[in-house]
């Protein structure tokens, strides 16, 4: 069974996964932009990916995008939430857009749905 852990998504309204008041962008070069459409974790069996997805503006008015999607090793889930948190950043180009442990940790049910919480 699939399941999405919406971190970040641009259409999300206040109270819903995936809202945050700010956006995430960082240029690529001189005339190309890029931005974060969505930033989420899927659950697959036991198998876990990072994904986000991405768009380009392109000076003269070219857009373009994608999704880039990383697995998480099973063996980062032995490490303490904190240290994992900052292993799965490196994933997916999240880090480089800005996302932070802290932004993590503010995403309530994000531990519990990687398993960290034992019930």
């Amino acid at each position: 069974m699939r399941e999405v852990f919406w971190v970040f998504r641009t259409w999300a309204k206040p109270g819903e996964q995936g809202y945050m008041k700010r956006g995430f962008s960082r240029p690529q070069s001189e005339n190309i932009d890029s931005h974060v459409i969505s930033y989420a974790f899927v659950k697959d069996g036991g198998c876990y990916k990072a994904e986000l997805e991405e768009a380009y503006h392109c000076g003269g008015g070219t857009d373009a995008g994608g999704t880039i999607r990383s697995d998480i090793p099973n063996e980062w889930f032995a490490l303490s939430y904190d240290r994992f948190l900052d292993k799965v950043l490196t994933l997916s180009f999240a880090g480089r857009y800005g996302f932070s442990a802290e932004d993590l940790k503010k995403c309530s049910g994000l531990k519990a749905f990687f398993g960290f919480v034992k019930a």
